[in-house]
């Protein structure tokens, strides 16, 4: 039998209560919920006690990583302390998954990597989208050739996010819409095409002040990839809800809604 493996989640936000605590109390068998870290101390306790869990604050995140029974971390935190925590983690030893995206900076990100290859630790950033039927639809119809050669992908994510204290509105942060909304559109379309973006070039808007934050509220993109394949992304926290993703090959298309 396979080895249990004990994860502590850093990050006590909306996504955490609703869908990832539940998650693990519905995965069993190899994985666990070992402890809960979060910047309020009593809510950590709170959520600790009613999964079977130990509650920590974001200051004894070390003793956390100390227990015998963790042997990875769930980063769910604001994106802008990704990359500290993820580099705390791997120094103790302990494995990571990390949501989206790996960190603001690319410097950032390489620091991450270098320290898990240097401390033999995995990481996994978490891109959700992979485990949906329809993702999975997507790509195997384009790698059985049922679109023929795919040659333009678009993606349009938009949102309201109304709370002027939602972390998604703050820079320092690491908030935006592109961070929120564009890095997963952007790995699909990687994922579809095969291949690394080889220029990129964008424009952001703020039309109103509605929203608050001193984020973008709207971001328009185009990326070019080898063999002059094009993607096009559109992102916004204002403007009326929608999730299209768009395959176009020489010989059809494939749309998905909701994805």
């Amino acid at each position: 039998m396979a080895k249990q493996i004990g994860y502590a989640v850093v990050g006590a936000g909306p996504f955490v209560e609703r869908a990832l605590l539940p998650a693990f109390a519905r995965a069993g068998g190899e994985t666990r919920l070992a402890a809960i870290v979060s910047a309020d101390r009593t809510r950590a306790h709170a959520l600790a006690r009613e999964h079977r869990a130990t509650g920590y604050h974001y200051d004894e995140f070390r003793q956390a990583l100390q227990r015998e029974d963790v042997q990875a971390v769930y980063l769910a935190l604001p994106n802008s302390l990704h990359c500290d925590y993820a580099v705390e983690a791997a120094r103790a030893g302990a494995h990571i998954v990390c949501e989206r995206p790996m960190a603001v900076m690319a410097d950032e990100c390489r620091r991450m990597l270098r320290t898990c290859q240097t401390n033999r630790v995995k990481l996994m950033v978490a891109y959700h989208v992979q485990a949906h039927p329809a993702y999975k639809k997507l790509l195997e119809l384009v790698r059985r050739g049922a679109i023929g050669a795919p040659k333009t992908f678009s993606s349009d994510a938009t949102i309201r996010v109304q709370d002027p204290d939602d972390v998604r509105l703050q820079r320092r942060l690491g908030g935006g819409t592109v961070y929120d909304l564009g890095v997963p559109a952007i790995f699909v379309a990687r994922t579809v095409f095969d291949a690394e973006p080889a220029q990129v070039m964008a424009m952001t808007a703020r039309m109103t002040r509605r929203y608050g934050g001193d984020v973008d509220e709207s971001t328009v993109a185009l990326i070019r990839l080898p063999d002059d394949r094009l993607a096009h992304l559109h992102t916004s926290f204002g403007e009326e809800p929608t999730s299209v993703l768009t395959v176009f090959g020489d010989e059809g298309s494939i749309r998905l809604t909701g994805a």
